[in-house]
């Protein structure tokens, strides 16, 4: 028969807390910073679209409050007279299109000249043609774009045309494009904040915690527990003001009032209490103290506990004398015990050099007197 050995399992090992606490705090700022991207790109987009509108409006409410523009939509005949003003309108701001119409919705002017002189082409034009501005984004003879729409009055404030001007889409993505960079670099700049201060934080829970993981922390916790728990010794520990952050089963068994003893509430006043506070006053430890505690004669300790040279609080040790007096007197006992053991085993080795000496000299009444005397004195002794 083969010897089996059971399968043997290894605990996985827990993270570390440098890798979790980096982790945590990636995810939480890339999520924070992937909202505020989005948020501030929807923003940024807006914006654009809003500052391009504008200008665009500017641009056409120039061009109908021009005297050449009214002049060439009263005069049907100058066909000549709107075109060159367009085109140098839409060269100098990089515009997709500058078309002038009447109130039918005849272009007079338009970026490629076989298109002068035919009807503007959208639904889009009719807001305008009623007076009113319009904006839109519309598929004309050209590429999409976004187009302003501005009506042209005459001197009498007569409505004589529509200026009519648009931005490609594209033109304005590319604008989105270049604000997009700016939030992106604002972005990885606050991510490469972030990660450092990530790091400086572990830095600094790590040196809190002394270099221990989680882990480590939560087992000695677990040993120190059973270690204060198991010693007989009594083991009360308080904070700066006097308020108690550790006590264990010994010291709860000692004190008559255990409730007053509970931890995070104020030691009640007596003579451990004044032990303690004297240690948190003076930073001097106490040695080998009788007090007399609850009824009971306690030989005591304490001494300061030390952060950076401060004092934060004071930890003693007690132990009832009743159990030291008791031991004490035990040994006192087996002393005792022993030096009359010396004596009678001194006192048995000189009778028996007298007895032998008898013998030699046979002297054996004497020796018999001599036994019998031993023998009375012994059963005297007894009795």
């Amino acid at each position: 028969m083969s010897d089996t050995k059971p399968p043997q399992t290894t605990a996985k090992r827990p993270m570390k807390l440098s890798t979790s606490v980096t982790l945590m705090l990636c995810a939480v700022i890339g999520s924070v910073l992937l909202v505020v991207y989005a948020l501030y790109f929807i923003q940024i987009s807006n914006a654009t679209r809003s500052g391009l509108k504008d200008t665009a409006l500017a641009v056409a409410r120039t061009l109908a409050d021009d005297p050449t523009i009214k002049y060439g939509l009263t005069q049907p005949h100058s066909k000549d007279i709107i075109p060159p003003v367009a085109t140098r309108v839409q060269e100098r701001n990089d515009l997709l299109f500058v078309v002038v119409t009447d109130m039918n919705g005849i272009r007079y002017s338009h970026p490629q000249p076989g298109n002068i002189g035919s009807h503007f082409i959208g639904d889009d034009i009719f807001p305008a043609l009623e007076g009113k501005e319009n904006v839109s984004i519309n598929h004309g003879v050209l590429a999409e774009a976004l187009r302003v729409f501005t009506p042209v009055y005459n001197e009498q404030h007569k409505q004589i045309g529509v200026v009519a001007i648009g931005i490609s889409l594209s033109k304005v993505d590319e604008q989105i494009s270049k604000s997009r960079w700016s939030v992106l670099w604002t972005v990885l700049f606050s991510a490469l904040f972030g990660s450092l201060g990530t790091w400086v934080l572990v830095r600094v829970l790590k040196r809190i915690l002394f270099g221990f993981e989680p882990y480590e922390i939560s087992a000695l916790f677990e040993q120190r527990q059973a270690m204060l728990q198991s010693v007989k010794e009594g083991i009360i520990a308080v904070d700066r003001e006097g308020r108690v952050t550790l006590i264990n089963h010994a010291a709860r068994k000692m004190l008559l009032s255990p409730d007053d003893f509970r931890l995070g509430k104020t030691v009640p006043p007596g003579p451990l209490v004044a032990t303690l506070c004297e240690v948190l006053h003076t930073g001097t430890p106490i040695q080998d103290r009788q007090i007399i505690s609850y009824g009971r004669l306690v030989l005591c300790n304490a001494v300061p506990i030390r952060i950076n040279n401060q004092v934060i609080g004071a930890i003693s040790t007690f132990r009832d004398k009743t159990e030291i007096n008791l031991l004490t007197q035990r040994v006192d006992g087996m002393v005792n015990y022993v030096d009359a053991l010396r004596e009678r085993s001194h006192e048995f080795m000189n009778k028996l050099h007298v007895i032998l000496g008898l013998l030699q000299l046979k002297h054996y009444d004497k020796l018999e007197e001599y036994i019998l005397q031993t023998a009375s004195n012994y059963q005297t002794e007894i009795g």
